[in-house]
């Protein structure tokens, strides 16, 4: 289960990451709300299946989360 702290890590390096490859994200105020706004609530327990982007056709699982 992830911690608070790690979730906002893994929010924060999600919105950098956005920041860094998506050409299209130019507004700091987008960043930022991809990096405070838990996301991960809205989408119910996990684990959730996550599609690669750098792996066409590989699919992750993550690790049980329940908020």
């Amino acid at each position: 289960m992830l911690t608070g702290t790690d979730a906002s890590e893994a929010r924060r390096w999600f919105a950098e990451d956005l920041r860094v490859l998506s050409p299209v994200v130019h507004n700091p105020a987008i960043i930022e709300a991809f990096a405070k706004v838990p996301r991960e609530k809205y989408l119910g327990d996990g684990p959730w299946r996550i599609h690669s982007r750098l792996q066409v056709g590989t699919v992750h699982t993550s690790p049980s989360y329940a908020s």
